[in-house]
């Protein structure tokens, strides 16, 4: 209970001080996915898998706040998954992207998806980033890489 309050504690903690600004230091916004995925870990009983590489140390660029963290919340939204097949969640840097890609695996029943949320990330990295967000649904992975905002 003390894991989960804390992990709670912080992610409520980071909407109220990063969500109204434009951009921040891409450390602050994978602190906050951890405390966040341990509260999705926990939630759907250890049949999440995230991986993280990422060096933060060699890795000085921005992000728009709460974008990896959507990301990841849309993929455990849209994807079945269960102990035998978890869903993994894979964030990357490459060549100026920040990639977030998983398999895709359809939950039964999922309606078609609007795209707002993917939509709302692509017009905030528009106004602040050199290069636009690449979408890429390939049928057996579903890959969004989101441009490093460096000034």
């Amino acid at each position: 209970a003390k894991g989960f309050a804390k992990d709670l504690i912080s992610c409520s903690k980071f909407l109220t001080t990063s969500t109204f600004e434009s951009a921040i230091p891409i450390e602050r916004e994978l602190d906050n996915l951890k405390h966040y995925f341990n509260l999705l870990d926990k939630r759907h009983g250890g049949t999440l898998r995230l991986t993280i590489d990422v060096s933060v140390d060699d890795l000085d660029c921005d992000v728009v706040p709460m974008s990896i963290t959507s990301l990841v919340e849309n993929a455990v939204k849209h994807n079945a998954f269960s102990s035998d097949t978890p869903l993994e969640i894979v964030i990357t840097y490459s060549d100026g992207f920040i990639v977030v890609s998983n398999k895709i695996n359809k939950r039964q029943g999922d309606t078609e998806s609007l795209g707002s949320g993917l939509d709302l990330i692509r017009h905030q990295y528009e106004l602040l980033a050199d290069k636009p967000v690449d979408i890429i649904n390939d049928g057996g992975r579903f890959t969004v890489k989101l441009p490093a905002i460096t000034y």
